[in-house]
């Protein structure tokens, strides 16, 4: 800072804007651009594309903001650009439209996702998908959304050689869930909003519970235990539990004896955070039914469920930042003129990145629809000492 402080005084503003680093630069690019500013950095290989850009998951917050980039940068290099609307079905139904500066104005900040999203799709339809591309005249596909859409373009990856439509395709994943499990990536986009929403909703949920002498079992959103961790660290919670260990019957004792000696004592509320992926078994109207039955009438016991809340609403600064970046960041993946025609970008050491699609595999985990050894996971004992579940400490004590 102080570097960068003496440059500017100095008036040595090449030197200043040096200093701030890669990722300042990124932006600073990405903001003149949107403004319209200057000159954007040109297509490499002088080769103008037409490029396609589509949803499939759920919706994420910042998936506007990630749409948008993708289109204004991939017009300023020269690219012509197209909607997909409504997931991979309109992609099958021919719902392609070309998009231009003006028609994605505004969209910063909105909630939902103005092209619209649908979460499936299906092999059965590649043939039809192939044509529609085909009759588009599209280089190139970037898919903004969650696993499944990962998924979908490994499955057009490995179908090339059946659909001329496929066969030079070039296709970019760009991580955009509320869950954070994409490979190669430290943040997915609506990741940070939602994880705001649990916290908020615990402060008001804990305040609701002291009132009355309450425990909450609390059901999140997130297909790992992502939302969890972090809530339940971020929001001082009793219990967490996470489809990534295994609950069982000893670990609900435990905080079971642990709540009532807390209610025993004095203590007012109480709050219980789970995943919706615990199983047909563990679910919050079990949870409730089991320590309402055990209460002793120490207290009440009520559920509640987060759920599509965390979908919604305006995303957070990082998300809109991190999908802006990420977005340009698609159209330079594009363009790379390796033999590699998958690629996936995330957000790693605090800037875009890309990988191929090999790199990509190598890190998910298909059968639990997570990354391999996610960085969050190791939180998680950070998260049981807060929360007084620990094992180890019974034991010791």
């Amino acid at each position: 800072c102080q570097a960068v402080e003496k440059a500017l005084k100095d008036k040595e503003f090449e030197k200043a804007f040096a200093l701030r680093g890669n990722t300042f630069a990124k932006a600073y690019g990405l903001v003149r651009a949107f403004q319209g500013i200057g000159d954007a950095t040109p297509p490499r290989n002088d080769k103008k594309m037409r490029i396609g850009v589509i949803h499939i998951g759920n919706v994420s917050p910042g998936m506007n903001d990630a749409f948008r980039a993708c289109v204004r940068w991939g017009i300023s290099c020269g690219h012509q650009m197209f909607g997909i609307r409504n997931g991979f079905n309109g992609l099958v139904l021919g719902n392609v439209q070309e998009l231009g500066w003006e028609d994605v104005k505004d969209l910063t900040g909105w909630a939902g996702s103005w092209l619209g999203t649908r979460r499936t799709y299906r092999t059965e339809d590649f043939s039809a998908a192939a044509r529609v591309i085909e009759h588009h005249q599209l280089d190139g596909v970037v898919m903004i959304g969650g696993w499944e859409g990962y998924l979908c373009m490994l499955d057009i990856n490995n179908s090339r050689s059946l659909y001329k439509g496929f066969r030079n395709l070039r296709l970019v994943c760009l991580p955009c869930t509320i869950s954070n499990n994409l490979p190669r990536t430290q943040w997915t986009v609506g990741s940070d909003t939602a994880l705001n929403v649990v916290a908020k909703s615990l402060d008001l949920l804990r305040a609701s519970a002291a009132a009355s002498t309450r425990l909450f079992v609390v059901d999140v959103l997130g297909s790992c235990g992502y939302n969890c961790v972090m809530g339940g660290i971020a929001g001082g919670v009793e219990a967490v539990h996470i489809p990534e260990e295994k609950l069982n019957l000893r670990l609900l004792e435990q905080n079971m004896n642990r709540i009532k000696d807390g209610f025993l004592g004095g203590k007012e509320k109480a709050v219980i955070l789970q995943g919706e992926n615990l199983g047909k078994v563990f679910t919050t109207s079990f949870m409730r039914g089991l320590f309402e039955e055990n209460s002793d009438d120490l207290f009440d016991v009520r559920t509640a469920e987060l759920g599509h809340l965390q979908n919604g609403g305006q995303p957070s600064p990082q998300d809109r930042m991190i999908g802006a970046m990420l977005g340009a960041a698609c159209i330079e993946a594009l363009e790379e003129r390796g033999p590699c025609k998958i690629h996936c970008v995330g957000w790693l050491e605090n800037e875009p990145t890309i990988s191929t699609g090999p790199e990509m595999q190598i890190y998910m985990d298909m059968e639990n629809r997570r990354e391999y050894e996610p960085w969050w996971l190791k939180y998680k004992p950070l998260a049981t000492q807060l929360t007084l579940e620990s094992l180890r400490q019974e034991e010791h004590e």
